[in-house]
């Protein structure tokens, strides 16, 4: 007869995968017979050791048999899990060293997948940055742009900017309105210490930054008294600006610039995205500068308040909650024909045109990027479609190679795995690659966009 220690090595040696339960059971009962040995062996009759064994493994028995039980679970999944990562390793290995052997094919299929996944993930980023993702402001939805429609130059502008008149009226008398602000171009040039600089200016009422929900990042924005002539002194600055002139100082809020030969202090530093569209894309005319680095104060004068033909600013309205834009036009339609009326104007030679800011920012973009995304999906099927025929016809040239495995003792799921791991190395390259161009073309264009762009 085999003492315990004995059939516990052959036990050990015949070990395979599934036997957890059955090695536990066995574990515990060479416990429990080596204990009854020893008693035996200290005089207990056969009988009475192996109740005595059972009575002091006691309670903890079951305890036990959970414990070793769970302990020997986990112990064959990590055994799996290596053996699989193993089983991964080995045939990414095969799959490369077969790809070298066919550069025509692994080039083929890579640079196929590369453009498609290139050109798809460019485009995407172009519609999600311009067409599906909100403005950065505080409820977008309810911001609008106030445009003006005038009579005499409907045929040649449909829309013009507002005259800074009835940006007055509009702010004074528009109940619809939960605020309105206005911004003109302005013309600075950084001067001071160095060579000059020709900056991206705008003159913005002091209701603006409010008004859009956005906060400055370090100091403020402006108060109602700078808004003033002669006391408008103050500049906030955009991000971008502050990062490149001053390299991100967090101590330039109270310094003085020098703009167009005058001191200004930095009162404020905006966040990141938090400053008004640029180029075109508050409507025609406007003229703002594609990146604005500098805020001034509106300040209007009396001549520019009282100017019949100064139609320059860009207004922007934030509607109260429940107001449709219909609404609001009505309401401002008839605060410009009153303006109109006061002036001795003909009536109905004004009105206003009331604009979501996120239509007017997208403005004709939005259609040929939706058409431009719906092409490129079509180029995504084709490329997958081109992949498809690739992988069939090497897997057609590969038959007298799948037959020599077969027959060197390789089975069909050997055959499978291979295949995917070569397909698995293909889409990891392609996708490295597509990644690269992808950067590359959203960085091409944006140094290449044109004005009308956000």
């Amino acid at each position: 007869m085999l003492r315990p220690r004995v059939r516990r090595l052959f036990r050990l040696a015949v070990r395979g995968a599934g036997r957890t339960e059955a090695d536990v059971d066995a574990e515990l009962r060479l416990h429990l017979e080596l204990r009854v040995e020893q008693l035996v062996r200290e005089g207990w009759t056969p009988a009475e050791a192996e109740a005595e064994a059972r009575r002091r493994f006691g309670p903890s028995w079951s305890g036990a048999v959970r414990d070793l039980h769970r302990s020997g679970h986990a112990r064959e999944e990590r055994l799996a899990m290596r053996e699989q990562l193993d089983s991964l390793r080995l045939d990414l290995r095969h799959a490369l060293r077969g790809l070298r052997r066919a550069p025509r094919f692994a080039s083929a299929a890579v640079l196929t997948l590369a453009l498609g996944l290139g050109a798809t993930t460019v485009i995407v980023s172009l519609v999600d940055h311009i067409v599906l993702r909100p403005l950065p402001y505080a409820h977008p939805e309810r911001l609008v742009v106030v445009r003006e429609v005038v009579g005499e130059l409907r045929a040649v502008y449909p829309t013009m900017p507002a005259n800074a008149g009835h940006f007055l009226a509009m702010r004074r008398l528009c109940g619809a309105c939960e605020g309105v602000a206005a911004i003109k171009r302005a013309a600075v040039t950084l001067t001071g210490d160095g060579d000059p600089q020709r900056l991206g200016a705008a003159r913005v009422s002091a209701t603006l930054f409010p008004l859009l929900g956005v906060r400055p990042a370090l100091g403020r924005g402006f108060r109602d008294e700078e808004d003033q002539p002669g006391r408008d002194r103050v500049v906030v600055l955009s991000d971008a600006f502050w990062r490149r002139q001053f390299g991100a100082d967090p101590g330039v809020v109270g310094r003085a610039v020098t703009l167009n030969d005058a001191t200004f202090v930095v009162v404020g530093v905006l966040p990141p995205g938090g400053g008004v569209p640029g180029g075109d894309a508050l409507g025609a005319l406007v003229g703002l500068p594609r990146e604005v680095d500098v805020y001034r104060p509106l300040a209007l004068t009396e001549r520019e308040a009282e100017s019949p033909g100064g139609f320059d600013y860009a207004v922007i309205a934030r509607l109260r909650p429940g107001v449709t834009p219909g609404r609001a036009q009505a309401q401002l339609d008839a605060i410009v024909a009153g303006v109109v009326e006061r002036a001795g104007g003909p009536p109905g030679s004004l009105r206003a045109a009331v604009v979501p800011l996120h239509a007017q920012v997208v403005g004709d973009a939005g259609r040929p990027l939706l058409l431009l995304l719906s092409a490129v999906g079509a180029v995504l099927l084709i490329v997958c479609v081109n992949l498809t025929s690739l992988t069939l016809a090497r897997n057609a040239g590969r038959q007298r190679e799948a037959a020599v495995r077969v027959a060197l003792g390789a089975g069909r799921g050997r055959l499978a795995r291979l295949a995917l791991a070569e397909s698995l190395a293909v889409a990891l390259a392609g996708a490295a690659l597509g990644l690269l161009l992808a950067h590359w073309g959203v960085r091409a264009l944006v140094a290449l966009a044109p004005a009308t762009l956000p």
